[in-house]
């Protein structure tokens, strides 16, 4: 069965239209399965797709990287001794910030922060998952590392328009200029990102129409990260030496090297954006008769870009303050605090336990709520890079 492209995108300009016209994959290629949305009743759709839907997602974890050279022995000790310089600050902090508390505040999670954010992909996530267990660190940590949500390190703006020529086909112009091809996309694309994550970066776009006199259609075009295949590569295979080495001097009664074999998987299926893009189609499905909730739609994915709809709204990250620097217009009212608690919970247990494919990186980053509709409000969920499964076992 062919796959099915949103109704828009024959207004996304005749570039885009034809190129993904051109590299429409199968459904099952794409999905594990096909669905046709208007073929069933409601609620045998329901329990078919979900019971389909967790089995085709089972096989992100065993996503492989994107393509790059093994690294040799002298990469891996380049690398080693480049993590000791870079978090050599936050180690020499930590003496002087156990004498004198305040300094922890201060000092050490500031550098602690920053040194995450230098190290690359892997690290990252591991800040932004820090930052949501407040069970297990101070508040103040939480909140130095709720930065990593969305304000990682940028890459530049030449290497988001190399890779988005490339996903699209495009002779480059050379220079750093957009080509013909590119501009027959975008009536509108911004340089700066208005996000920035471990694995990519997101920019605001408007596709061109297609039609003479009709809006330009305003997109998210989300691009990968230069070299982070590489740099996950080489994270890992040290991480699996460390974890080997803690595991011997435990007797193994912690297995950090199966969490350190999951955790790979997991980085390994986010670095790609085509896979996020297939879970963002299913757990699209999955919701589409929840007025409440939306997931972003894609126009155009390819292993290094996504091409997606615009989602408004602020992030929860945002909204609830939990940043430095945070800024948000909405105000946090009893009202909005019980929708965004209870529709999260519902959303939580209908992914969990009807359709066995979860969001599994739902960090408040990752949340946007949309007030825009008064009495109406949504969240659009992002970032479906990582998913969870449960099997039988």
């Amino acid at each position: 069965m062919a796959s099915r492209l949103p109704p828009a995108v024959p207004s996304a300009g005749a570039r885009l239209a034809s190129l993904l016209l051109e590299r429409r994959p199968s459904a099952e290629a794409q999905s594990g399965h096909g669905v046709e949305e208007d073929s069933c009743e409601e609620d045998s759709c329901e329990e078919d797709s979900s019971e389909e839907d967790g089995d085709s997602s089972s096989s992100s974890s065993s996503v492989a990287l994107p393509p790059s050279p093994r690294s040799s022995p002298l990469s891996l000790l380049s690398r080693l001794l480049s993590l000791s310089l870079i978090f050599s600050p936050p180690l020499l902090a930590l003496p002087p910030s156990l004498l004198f508390p305040p300094l922890k505040s201060k000092l050490l999670y500031p550098l602690l922060s920053s040194s995450l954010s230098r190290a690359g992909p892997a690290f990252i996530k591991w800040g932004q998952w820090a930052s949501t267990r407040a069970d297990m660190f101070e508040d103040r940590l939480c909140r130095e590392l709720a930065d990593l949500h969305a304000n990682a390190p940028k890459h530049e703006w030449r290497h988001t328009l190399r890779e988005v020529e490339e996903a699209l086909g495009c002779e480059a112009a050379g220079g750093g200029e957009p080509s013909k091809c590119f501009r027959e996309v975008f009536a509108k694309f911004d340089e700066q990102p208005v996000a920035s994550g471990s694995i990519a970066q997101v920019h605001l776009a408007s596709l061109a129409p297609g039609e003479p006199g009709a809006p330009p259609r305003r997109v998210a075009v989300k691009v990968r990260h230069p070299g982070v295949g590489a740099l996950l590569e080489r994270d890992f295979r040290l991480m699996r030496s460390l974890a080997w080495l803690a595991d011997r001097a435990t007797g193994g009664w912690l297995d950090i090297g199966a969490s350190v074999e999951q955790f790979s998987h997991t980085m390994a299926a986010q670095a790609r954006l085509d896979v996020e893009g297939r879970h963002l189609d299913l757990l699209g499905h999955n919701f589409r008769a929840w007025g409440a909730v939306r997931f972003p739609r894609v126009v155009f994915r390819s292993e290094a870009v996504i091409i997606e709809t615009f989602e408004e709204g602020e992030l929860i990250s945002d909204v609830m303050a939990l940043s430095k620097h945070s800024a948000a217009s909405v105000e946090m009212t009893p009202a909005l605090a019980r929708f965004i608690v209870t529709t999260g919970e519902s959303l939580y247990l209908k992914m969990l336990l009807v359709d066995n494919l979860m969001h599994a990186d739902l960090h408040p980053g990752n949340i946007i709520l949309d007030v825009s509709r008064p009495g109406r409000p949504t969240l659009s969920l992002v970032d479906a890079g990582m998913v969870a499964v449960l099997t039988g076992e």
